[in-house]
């Protein structure tokens, strides 16, 4: 049985530094930061989410911010 894919909740990546990663995320594509996490495998990392105005699953974009 094959499945079809009906939608990504969310894109996970790795950015360098938090402060350009906020301002590309709000400034340049016009998210908010909907919540602020750790990496529970890193837990001295941050994990950042940003969305639409809604949260809605689909717009949804998480970061890991490891400076080097």
């Amino acid at each position: 049985m094959i499945s079809k894919i009906l939608g990504i909740h969310h894109i996970n990546v790795i950015a360098s530094d938090p402060k350009s990663n906020n301002d590309f995320s709000t400034k340049g594509i016009g998210l908010r930061r909907v919540k602020r996490t750790i990496n529970f495998d890193r837990p001295s990392v941050y994990h950042l989410y940003y969305a639409d105005p809604t949260g809605a699953p689909g717009t949804v974009l998480t970061y890991f911010p490891f400076p080097k």
